[in-house]
C-alpha cells in the first residue's frame, strides 16, 4: 500500500514557503508520495477555485490518502471533504491552525460563509487530528473553544502546543515534529523480528 499526501497551504502562502517544502521532503523520506499544489489567487482566493485545484491534485481519494491543511488550506480541505461522495473515506486528515469561525480577515472569512460542515467532513475520514497553538490569535473565539468544537463535531484528536502562534510561513516553525509523528502512525508496522 503506497500512501500519498496532499498539503494545502495557507492564505498568501505558496508551496515553497515556510514549513511546506521541508514537510514534503520529510514525508517523501517516509515513502509517502507528497504534493503541495499551488492554490490559485493566493492573495485573494475564492473557495470554488481552491476546491477545483484541490480536486485536481487529489484525484481518486481512498484510504491511502492523507490530507494536510494549514489555516485557510485546512478550511478548504474541510469543505472538500464535506462535499465529497458520502461513501468516500480517506485515510487521514491533519489540520494545522484551522480557523473554523470568522477571523475578521475578509479573505479568510469568505471561506467561512457558510463554514464547513464538520460532522459531514468527519464521516469521510478514518482518522483526523488537529494541531492548535494556545498562542494563536487568529483562532476565534479562542484556541481552547475551537479545539473543543474540532473534537466534538469533527471527531478530531487535538494536539495543543504552547507558543507556536499560527504556524505561519514567516514564523520559522520548521519542521513540524507533530506532523511527522502523525504521518508515521499510518505506516505499516514492521513484523516483529524472528528468533
Amino acid at each position: 500500500m503506497t500512501l500519498r499526501a496532499i498539503i494545502a497551504h495557507c492564505w498568501t502562502g505558496t508551496p515553497q514557503a515556510g514549513w511546506y517544502p521541508q514537510a514534503a521532503r520529510a514525508l517523501e523520506d517516509l515513502d509517502i508520495r507528497t504534493q503541495v499544489p499551488a492554490l490559485p489567487d493566493t492573495d485573494a482566493p475564492t473557495l470554488e477555485d481552491w476546491l477545483a485545484a484541490l480536486s485536481a491534485a487529489i484525484g481518486d481519494a481512498d484510504d491511502t490518502l492523507l490530507l494536510i491543511g494549514h489555516s485557510l488550506g485546512a478550511v478548504a480541505l474541510l469543505h472538500w471533504l464535506a462535499r465529497a461522495e458520502p461513501t468516500r473515506r480517506i485515510g487521514g486528515l491533519l489540520l494545522v491552525a484551522p480557523p473554523i469561525t470568522a477571523t475578521g480577515i475578509a479573505e479568510v472569512d469568505t471561506f467561512l460563509a457558510p463554514p464547513p460542515d464538520l460532522a459531514a467532513a468527519g464521516q469521510r475520514v478514518q482518522r483526523s487530528e488537529a494541531i492548535v497553538s494556545l498562542a494563536d490569535s487568529y483562532l476565534r473565539p479562542d484556541p481552547l473553544q475551537l479545539s473543543r468544537r474540532l473534537l466534538e463535531e469533527l471527531g478530531a484528536q487535538v494536539r495543543l502546543v504552547p507558543d507556536r502562534g499560527h504556524f505561519s510561513p514567516a514564523s520559522g516553525h520548521t519542521p513540524l515534529p507533530e506532523l511527522l509523528h502523525w504521518a508515521r502512525s499510518f505506516l505499516p508496522t514492521p513484523p516483529p523480528p524472528r528468533n
